[in-house]
């Protein structure tokens, strides 16, 4: 997935997501980064379903 320009409540964010090769579906991290670099937020899952967020998101920024 390229990185692309995204708003979410107004907000500029960077959007970028990787999976591992082959297992795309059970394997991917996906993050927001604020255009001018002062937070983030990261979603990570892995095989088994283990869902992981970073940076405290937003509920608006939970549907990446």
């Amino acid at each position: 997935m390229p990185v692309e320009r995204v708003a979410v409540d107004s907000t500029v964010y960077f959007a970028e997501g990787i999976c591992r090769p082959h297992d795309c579906a059970d394997n991917y991290l996906t993050f927001l980064v604020e255009a001018d670099g002062s937070r983030a937020v990261v979603k990570a899952k892995e095989t088994g379903g283990l869902i992981v967020e970073l940076g405290n998101p937003a509920a608006e920024q939970q549907v990446m």
